[in-house]
């Protein structure tokens, strides 16, 4: 079904995602307060930021997916990951010649929203939704935060000693990106692993999904030409969130509970299976940090993985078809797999394992249908 979809989204605007409410506002014209919006969070926890709506006195939009953090981070639990398809994102791009643009500082992009302040009551002239120039579309589930703590505990070299030659086509690269201090690290954080610092993860998501500029998301997804967005309530001239209201999320999210303990399954059949058809490999089990075992089941590195899930979406030394190694942690409270979140079937998100993971996939599916069976349940314990 994303496959048809995404056949018409360059010509059209798509009306999904992150649900963003409604309400009657008779109040259409904020125009005085349009230079003054900053949510502080003042007398607010990180987790009351996180789970409390957003509105337009607080620079809401003009253009949105969700007024709660949690509205698309609730599965298991508040900071978990989406649950179903209202809970995608989209992020857009241009490609001509070769060339991509992920259309940022002012020219739509990176994400589209799906919802703006139209549908809060007040009167304006935009359009949500994927824009008809985008003709890069990126389809994006909310991935669990939960264990980003652990995540961000471990040292670039760790990661930089994993990009190495493993053998069966398997090596797999680091994502050098910026951080908010202009010095490059490694990437750990996202789908393609485009960020290195969480508390700036954390503020691109405010502005991506709610539309609130900050310190480490500074230019609103719209064009800076389009003067009808600008008119806009929800639109401002300065920054909308103060950093330290961001970093109150970032730092609630990195006190969410962790599953990155050795787990008892490590002696089952299961586990030798994975490994004997090299899962481990990029799906490595542990990074030991300061004598403790971290177990994400993950590399944290990019690998290409093939045709089938190149979405042709660039974020830093990430191309198309590069994706973090997903951490398998929490594997059980899954409900959908894959960055677009095509499959709830363990084994159809493994047959579309291509590229470095074509080899682990071929000798997956020579198992019997009893030993493939056995490396589901032991996934099924993460």
């Amino acid at each position: 079904m994303l496959g048809k979809s995404l056949i018409l989204l360059s010509a059209c605007w798509l009306m999904v995602g992150c649900g963003g409410g409604s309400e009657n506002n008779s109040e259409n014209n904020l125009s005085e307060k349009q230079t003054k919006f900053l949510f502080t969070g003042e007398n607010m926890t990180g987790e009351e930021i996180f789970t409390t709506e957003v509105n337009v006195e607080q620079g809401l939009g003009p253009h949105f997916n969700a007024r709660t953090c949690d509205k698309c981070h609730d599965v298991p639990a508040v900071g978990g990951m989406g649950g179903d398809d209202d809970d995608l994102g989209f992020r857009i791009g241009y490609l001509a010649d070769g060339v991509f643009s992920d259309l940022s500082g002012g020219h739509g992009g990176p994400t589209a929203r799906t919802h703006s302040v139209t549908e809060l009551g007040y009167d304006c002239d935009v359009r949500e939704g994927i824009p008809a120039y985008a003709n890069v579309v990126s389809v994006r589930s909310a991935s669990s935060l939960i264990g980003l703590a652990d995540i961000e505990k471990i040292p670039d070299d760790l990661i930089k000693a994993e990009a190495q030659d493993k053998g069966y086509g398997v090596h797999g690269k680091v994502n050098m990106v910026l951080t908010p201090d202009g010095t490059k690290a490694v990437g750990k954080f996202g789908w393609k692993a485009h960020k290195a610092d969480l508390d700036e993860f954390t503020g691109e998501a405010f502005r991506n999904e709610m539309g609130l500029t900050n310190i480490f998301a500074k230019t609103d997804n719209f064009r800076s030409t389009d003067q009808k967005a600008k008119e806009c309530v929800g639109y401002s001239t300065s920054l909308e969130m103060s950093e330290e209201a961001v970093i109150k999320v970032a730092d609630f999210i990195r006190q969410l509970p962790s599953n990155t303990q050795k787990p008892d399954s490590l002696d089952s059949n299961g586990f030798t299976l994975f490994k004997q058809v090299k899962c481990d490999l990029c799906h490595k089990p542990s990074f030991t940090v300061e004598g403790q075992e971290i177990y994400l089941f993950s590399d944290l590195l990019l690998h290409d993985m093939g045709d089938g899930l190149n979405d042709n979406f660039v974020q830093g030394d990430a191309k198309g078809p590069d994706w973090r190694t997903i951490p398998l942690r929490d594997f059980r409270t899954r409900t959908h797999f894959l960055h677009d979140a095509r499959t709830k079937e363990v084994e159809e998100a493994i047959r579309d394992h291509r590229g470095e993971g074509n080899i682990s996939k071929t000798m997956f599916f020579r198992l019997s249908e009893e030993q493939r069976g056995e490396i589901i349940d032991f996934l099924n314990t993460l």
